[in-house]
């Protein structure tokens, strides 16, 4: 759990601004007379920590904590005040 939660840490929070970035940028340079709001275009899920076709060790227990850190992991990377 904590190791696939570190990949996300290491990626893509600092992967996807730049994405999106460079899609406004492209657009703005390849048609300057339209106006661009580029929306949230890519979403995530994860099967971590809820891997349940009868693996034993994924209890509800093991899933709650998975999600209580997937929040903590996007809380952090949102630069919440309430976690620094």
């Amino acid at each position: 759990m904590k190791n696939g939660l570190y990949y996300f840490d290491q990626t893509l929070f600092d992967a996807l601004p730049d994405i999106h970035q460079e899609l406004e940028d492209q657009l703005e340079e390849y048609y300057p007379n339209a106006k661009w709001t580029v929306p949230n275009f890519l979403q995530f899920g994860s099967w971590i920590g809820g891997d349940r076709d009868g693996n034993p060790n994924v209890t509800p227990e093991i899933t709650w904590e998975t999600l209580t850190l997937q929040r903590e992991l996007v809380l952090k990377n949102m630069k919440n005040p309430l976690l620094r």
